[in-house]
């Protein structure tokens, strides 16, 4: 596992994180947790302002996958976008150690990704990643698997994990069982 270090900027944006009292998601229950990963300060960024448009506030966005590592273990989140290419560590052992170390048993990752036909697809399932999310993202798209994973974390038994018929540009994969 890689060595992790914060400059003193990341750190106290972190602490800031971890003081603020946090605003609940409109549905009922736990609010949702979402980390944006990506290196790509615009795409991240925009995600995170549409996450919040859907009613999803509690987001944190890492430009780095040693920054998501740092602030997936002390934000927690129940769902993790990330991209596979980042630049320091690559998305799939991020993705591993997100799973391995998640405090959440039912952590969703999401790759964002430009392509249906993903080269990487086996990695990505070997990692954890359960889905896909076609770019560039569409609202409506995030929105349907963001509410596909709330309905995965409420329920009692473990739905299929197919994307709803209407929704074409999400790309689904099953969880491998083990």
């Amino acid at each position: 596992m890689p060595s992790l270090s914060l400059d003193v900027g990341q750190k106290q944006q972190l602490e800031a994180w971890e003081d603020e009292g946090g605003s609940t998601a409109a549905a009922a229950g736990d609010p949702m947790k979402i980390l944006i990963v990506d290196n790509d300060m615009s795409a991240a960024d925009a995600l995170e302002v549409m996450a919040h448009e859907l009613g999803y506030p509690q987001t944190r966005v890492a430009y780095s996958g040693r920054e998501a590592l740092l602030i997936a273990g002390r934000f927690q989140p129940h769902v993790v976008l990330l991209e596979v290419n980042l630049l320091d560590i690559s998305g799939y052992d991020v993705a591993r150690l997100l799973y391995e170390t998640s405090h959440d048993r039912d952590l969703r990752l999401i790759a964002p990704t430009a392509s249906r036909e993903h080269a990487g697809r086996e990695l990505a399932r070997a990692a954890g990643f359960e889905r896909y999310l076609l770019k560039p993202v569409v609202a409506e798209d995030l929105a349907a698997l963001l509410q596909m994973s709330r309905a995965d974390r409420t329920a009692i038994s473990k739905p299929s994990l197919e994307a709803p018929a209407r929704n074409k540009r999400a790309v689904t994969n099953r969880r491998r069982s083990g």
